[in-house]
């Protein structure tokens, strides 16, 4: 990953079963977690709601969080 302070993760989930997408939010969560870093996380999948600390959605252009 770089070293980066901010993590941009489009899709992480995609194509993936819900076994495995679990394990790569969980490793973006421990590396966030021990190297006190951020990630943002753009999504459809749904399944990974309860692991993440906010959401924010777009609806009609405008960015809202729920």
């Amino acid at each position: 990953m770089n070293n980066l302070d901010i993590i941009l993760a489009d899709e992480p989930t995609a194509s993936l079963d819900s076994d495995r997408g679990k394990q790569v939010v969980e490793m973006l969560s421990r590396e966030v977690k021990s190297k006190n870093k951020g990630v943002i996380i753009i999504t459809h999948d749904e399944r990974m709601l309860d692991l993440r600390a906010r959401i924010l959605h777009k609806e009609d252009g405008k960015i809202i969080e729920k």
